[in-house]
């Protein structure tokens, strides 16, 4: 392994091992072992051209250093899960695609795996015309942890076990069903799905028909009615 990857690779290996996570917080890369990695090349007699360095920094984020290579430059990037790049020197764009911080919440302000201003915190940038600018690379890595950690909690809650009161079972009895298919049925109206007899779903989560579907989410609404889903999704049932 060539002296820069090592020292990259070794140095990011310790930050790993040391680096404080905050619970919920996602580990992204600071720009100061970046600062780190380049000190400890010139050290070692790795040719940085730092001119060429900070240039690279100022237009990319994820730029670490700018490298004499048999009498080349090449640039190393590094993207925020710790994916790192050797690629030929290529001003301006360092091979990088920018995207402002308003335009990240205009995109992916929303959603299950919406993007923050305290997740944008995390994330390297550059500063120009006053506007913060992102590497999409980090971006696209924010939404697949995010989406990673979402299915491990949805698998966490996927299976409950409850006890139910005879006074359901009895009501599940008079209709001549088992509680299961009366909750699954329930939940398949609450949650809108849309499908049709002859075509069941293998999850056994189907539909009673469009009027179930609506009584079934104004009771959901009614019951646990908060302002903020009004206000985005337009329900109220008061």
């Amino acid at each position: 392994m060539e002296k820069h990857m090592k020292i990259i690779q070794e140095m990011l290996e310790v930050w790993k091992d040391t680096a404080y996570v905050a619970e919920n917080m996602l580990p992204f890369i600071p720009v100061q072992l970046f600062d780190g990695m380049v000190e400890r090349m010139v050290k070692e007699g790795v040719h940085v051209d730092q001119a060429a360095t900070q240039q690279a920094r100022a237009l990319a984020p994820n730029v670490i250093v700018v490298i004499e290579v048999d009498g080349d430059l090449e640039y190393l990037k590094m993207d925020s899960l710790g994916n790192i790049e050797q690629i030929g020197y290529d001003l301006p764009n360092c091979d990088t695609v920018l995207v402002a911080a308003d335009k990240i919440d205009f995109i992916y302000g929303d959603g299950p795996n919406r993007i923050t201003k305290e997740d944008l915190k995390t994330l390297r940038h550059v500063v120009r015309e006053d506007k913060w600018l992102y590497d999409y690379e980090d971006i696209y890595c924010l939404l697949e942890e995010k989406e990673t950690a979402r299915k491990a909690r949805y698998d966490e809650l996927r299976t409950v076990n409850i006890d139910l009161p005879d006074e359901f079972l009895l009501l599940c009895e008079q209709y001549n069903l088992t509680p299961a298919v009366a909750l699954r049925s329930f939940i398949g109206d609450v949650c809108g799905i849309v499908n049709y007899a002859t075509d069941p779903r293998q999850d056994g989560y189907n539909s009673g028909g469009s009027d179930e579907r609506e009584m079934a989410r104004g009771y959901f609404n009614r019951s646990w009615w908060r302002p903020e889903v009004e206000e985005k999704h337009g329900i109220s049932y008061f």
